[in-house]
């Protein structure tokens, strides 16, 4: 058991669980990140490997609910997730425009992870990674058939604290990286 009361989080979790992993004599070809109530569809890993085969070095997963009829703050996050899925990511992938990252039910090449480390450590760990990964040249895929099941709030209050956390992180990752990102966009194109 590890306990660090200054460097908190999902981000600082994974740090230091890949810095013990990549001490270890065992070698991995890719991880899936997910989170601890995350239910994940039977075949996730045989669709992961798909796209791996396909040359992807990081595939993001369908997010559905794993609670879409608990209330009507919970369903509408699954018509949220419903939408975004079917008409941003899966455009996305059929265009070979990068993904994005959902923070949970994502698959990335051990490679990736070894060469850079995993140093997305702000409460919006994905947005972070994807944004770095851009800077990279590393395309997200998209697994439509490999289907996460992430539970989400109940009520606007528990809904409301939660994004206003994540907003913050957003505005403050953004910053760090908006820059850079267009200076690459009007570079590379």
């Amino acid at each position: 058991r590890c306990t660090n009361n200054v460097e908190k989080g999902k981000g600082f979790a994974l740090k230091w669980a890949f810095d013990k992993i990549f001490k270890m004599d065992k070698n991995y070809d890719a991880f899936c990140i997910f989170d601890a109530d995350n239910l994940v569809s039977p075949n996730f890993l045989m669709e992961m490997n798909k796209q791996m085969c396909r040359g992807y070095r990081v595939i993001q997963g369908y997010i559905d609910s794993k609670n879409p009829f608990d209330s009507w703050m919970t369903a509408s996050y699954s018509i949220a997730f419903w939408t975004a899925n079917r008409l941003y990511q899966l455009p996305r992938y059929y265009l070979g425009m990068s993904c994005g990252l959902c923070g949970t039910g994502f698959c990335v090449e051990s490679e990736i992870i070894k060469e850079k480390g995993w140093n997305a450590t702000c409460l919006t760990e994905d947005l972070e990674f994807t944004m770095k990964l851009a800077l990279d040249g590393i395309y997200v895929g998209w697994a439509h058939d490999a289907t996460v099941y992430d539970e989400k709030p109940l009520t606007l209050k528990q809904s409301w604290n939660q994004r206003i956390r994540w907003m913050q992180e957003y505005a403050e990752c953004t910053g760090r990286f908006f820059g850079k990102l267009m200076r690459k966009a009007i570079k590379e194109k």
